[in-house]
C-alpha cells in the first residue's frame, strides 16, 4: 500500500471545487431569458454613461407587456441610442424605441409593421 503525506493532497478537494465554480464553467450551463448583448466598438460603449440594463427598462416601460427581441448600441440622427426592437404579445410588428445612451431619456417610439420591418433589415444587409 502507498501512502501519500503530501499538504497538497488535502488541498485536492478544494482544488477541485475552485476549478468546477469558475465563471467560465457556470457560464455555459447558465440561460437567459434577455438578448445576448449587442457587440458594439468600443468607442461606442466608452461614450454610454447609461448602461444598457438601465435602458431597456426605459424602453420596457414604454411598452405594455413588451419582450425585447433584438437590441443595440449605434450612432443615429446625432444620438448615441439603445435602440430596442420589442414585440408586443400577438400585436404584428414591433415597437422601435430608441433610448438616449447619455441621459437615459426616450428618444423615439414608432411602431414598425413586418413590411417595414423586413425592407429595414435588407437595408442593414446591404450597409454591411
Amino acid at each position: 500500500m502507498i501512502t501519500f503525506h503530501s499538504p497538497w493532497f488535502a488541498l485536492a478537494p478544494a482544488i477541485i471545487l475552485i476549478a468546477c465554480n469558475r465563471p467560465a464553467a457556470r457560464e455555459s450551463a447558465a440561460t437567459s431569458t434577455q438578448p445576448s448583448a449587442p457587440q458594439q466598438p468600443a468607442s461606442l460603449s466608452d461614450s454610454a454613461t447609461i448602461d444598457l440594463a438601465t435602458a431597456r427598462t426605459t424602453a420596457l416601460a414604454k411598452v405594455r407587456a413588451g419582450k425585447v427581441v433584438s437590441e443595440e448600441l449605434e450612432q443615429e440622427n446625432g444620438h448615441l441610442v439603445y435602440s430596442f426592437d420589442i414585440r408586443q404579445g400577438s400585436t404584428p410588428g414591433i415597437e422601435e424605441v430608441q433610448v438616449d445612451a447619455r441621459d437615459g431619456s426616450v428618444v423615439s417610439m414608432e411602431h414598425e409593421s413586418p413590411s417595414q420591418q423586413a425592407k429595414e433589415a435588407q437595408q442593414d444587409q446591404k450597409s454591411r
